[in-house]
């Protein structure tokens, strides 16, 4: 039986936690805070005093910087070609009301 129903942060997300090599296992450079709750409200040192095996495993996933870079860029050229597609159908319409 698991009594943990949802492991969170505490206030705001996390956000971004820049390490030094990307892809190696490194020490955290800040201590990130987490809420856990149960199904019956106990605290982790409760369920702990009450026998029940707790352990937790913490595995932040993200990307290197070359990947952020990367994806910023294509949503930036995604971006500009929207506003061209919209702009040459607002122009295409205008020049069909024109015509009409």
């Amino acid at each position: 039986f698991n009594p943990i129903t949802a492991v969170s942060s505490v206030d705001e997300p996390w956000g971004t936690i820049r390490v030094e090599g990307f892809g190696k296992q490194v020490q955290v450079p800040r201590n990130p805070m987490f809420l856990v709750q149960t199904s019956g409200g106990e605290t982790l040192d409760e369920l702990e005093r009450d026998g029940v095996y707790v352990k937790l495993r913490l595995q932040l996933k993200g990307v290197s910087e070359a990947k952020l870079k990367a994806r910023e860029k294509i949503m930036k050229i995604r971006k500009q070609a929207a506003a061209a597609a919209i702009q040459l159908a607002q122009e295409k319409l205008s020049t069909a009301i024109s015509a009409a």
